[in-house]
């Protein structure tokens, strides 16, 4: 497996297995902005950032019954715990983003993305 894809598994295992599709593109981004080589590219879009890669990923992952894409959510199905298998940086990134933006609502994020990152 890719070990961008462990990411976006370990990022839906941090946030209990599921994510608003938009929240999901939001973290990822945040997650992306502070590596110095991001696995995923964002551009603008409709709602600020998004990564084509990602999507793509994402459905990969669902036709292999990984994840599940249904009601504007994305569901981590497979039990595997993947934030053990990342490597020590990322694994502290993700849990700082967690700790950082984890109680926050979707259109909290997107508007915390507009106005930090107003490319996007």
């Amino acid at each position: 497996m890719y070990y961008r894809r462990k990411i976006i598994l370990s990022l839906l295992q941090l946030f209990d297995n599921e994510l608003e599709k938009l929240a999901f593109q939001k973290l990822l981004f945040l997650f992306s902005q502070r590596k110095q080589k991001p696995a995923y590219e964002f551009v603008p879009f409709q709602y600020g950032c998004y990564s084509f890669s990602a999507q793509a990923d994402v459905l990969t992952m669902c036709q292999q019954q990984l994840l599940q894409d249904k009601d504007h959510k994305i569901y981590k199905l497979d039990r595997t715990n993947y934030i053990d298998t990342l490597k020590v940086d990322d694994m502290k990134m993700l849990l700082e983003l967690k700790q950082v933006y984890g109680k926050m609502q979707t259109q909290a994020l997107v508007k915390h993305t507009y106005i930090h990152y107003p490319y996007y």
